[in-house]
């Protein structure tokens, strides 16, 4: 049995089909904790602005679709507004079925609002893997810290799906399992980890040129998804990655790829980075008007530009 109490104790709700999170939500001031165990629900929850949700332990709280159940587990009550100055923390959202008719498992994107909030160590398993596992796009900043998002297959179903075009991403101790499909004026990715089933999706943005910046983050080597994806979808066709410390073993070439038949221009600063394909190729993949600059110790080996060997070790001021 599921149970839920207010501040003075008295009973709100006892089972329910969102196991009585949603009842919970519903008549608190804004702040919801959850004890430890597993939260079978059989109906989405729809979470207010402001809202803090705030489990007992990552590996504590499961929060969890029951048998049957193949809609969001976490949806916004009014999408249309702006959502914002929430957080959620401290649980695993577990899905076991695909999704149909939301974006993503946790689907917290907004069409034309912004999103401001904090993740924190809330790790977002999707299954099977054609789910994305949270959509955060919106048009504002949102930060996520010390998650975990697992399983994917592509750019079209990436672990963490997170649009805003005109606001700026901070991301910090993330796992993105399955990779990330990303669009902002200012990204920074901090001590993340991309892969192993695709490596990093970074779209441009309208008017003027995107910003990517990585500082010591570790691309999976495993499979052949491990590698940067650019995709010129903002109408400006312009974005500037900025590598710094970054770890790359078991690379595919081209390292930095255009999929798509119109064509990017990338600026690409990389720094004291360790970069190391399997077999040598390009830098950059046709469709891409690359220009590069290395600083610091540099290791990328079978690397070459439009046939120009790159490869080697640099140690530049």
């Amino acid at each position: 049995h599921y149970y839920a109490k207010d501040k003075w104790g008295n009973l709100v709700c006892v089972d329910s089909p969102t196991s009585c999170i949603q009842e919970a939500v519903d008549s608190s001031s804004g702040v919801v904790f959850i004890r430890p165990g597993f939260y079978d629900v059989t109906s989405t929850i729809y979470l207010p602005s402001g809202i803090n949700l705030i489990g007992s332990g990552m590996n504590k709280t499961i929060i969890r679709q029951a048998p049957g159940f193949n809609r969001a587990i976490f949806k916004w009550k009014n999408p249309s507004t702006q959502n914002s100055k929430y957080m959620i923390a401290n649980m695993w959202i577990y899905g076991n079925n695909p999704i149909v008719s939301d974006n993503a498992l946790v689907d917290l994107s907004q069409p034309n609002t912004s999103a401001l909030g904090l993740l924190y160590n809330v790790s977002v398993e999707c299954n099977p893997a054609n789910t994305v596992c949270i959509d955060l796009s919106g048009n504002e900043d949102t930060a996520v810290i010390a998650n975990a998002f697992n399983i994917n297959t592509s750019n079209v179903r990436p672990s963490i799906k997170w649009f805003v075009p005109y606001g700026n991403i901070t991301s910090i101790f993330n796992k993105y399992l399955g990779g990330g499909y990303f669009q902002a004026q200012v990204a920074n990715f901090i001590g993340d980890t991309f892969g192993p089933n695709q490596g990093i999706s970074l779209t441009d943005i309208p008017n003027y040129p995107a910003v990517y910046k990585l500082v010591g983050c570790y691309i999976n080597g495993n499979t052949s998804f491990s590698s940067i994806f650019t995709f010129p979808s903002g109408n400006y066709g312009s974005i500037i990655v900025d590598l710094d410390s970054l770890f790359v073993p078991g690379a595919s070439v081209p390292f930095v790829n255009n999929p798509t038949s119109n064509p990017i221009t990338v600026y690409l600063h990389i720094k004291d980075s360790t970069i190391v394909p399997s077999t040598s190729g390009n830098l950059f993949s046709p469709n891409i008007t690359g220009y590069y600059a290395l600083y610091g110790y540099i290791r990328i080996p079978n690397i070459t530009l439009n046939g120009t060997a790159i490869s080697g070790q640099y140690s530049l001021i």
